[in-house]
């Protein structure tokens, strides 16, 4: 039998279909434990370690819905300060 055609290409990847694949496969959530880790790591190796100023967003590549006729691929979300400290504090174990 004939399989069914794959939709892969820049054209399938708009803004909407894209939101829509972080989140069927949960990537906000691992981009929040990526940047608690990197906002752990910040607050160890800087002295003057400050989130605001530091710690930027997170951006989500898609390469199939990358293309030189402008399809971007890309989603891009600022850091959610204050969902990641409570996020944080969950983590350690600690009431906020």
């Amino acid at each position: 039998g004939e399989g069914q055609p794959l939709h892969c290409g820049p054209r399938h990847y708009t803004q909407a279909a894209m939101e829509e694949q972080m989140l069927q496969h949960h990537y906000p959530l691992q981009a929040h434990l990526y940047l608690v880790a990197l906002h752990r790591f910040l607050q160890w190796r800087l002295i003057d370690y400050s989130p605001e100023r530091h710690l930027g967003g997170y951006a989500y590549v898609f390469l199939r819905g990358v293309s030189e006729q402008g399809g971007s691929g890309v989603i891009i979300e600022p850091a959610p300060l204050q969902r990641l400290e409570h996020l944080n504090t969950l983590l350690q174990g600690t009431q906020p």
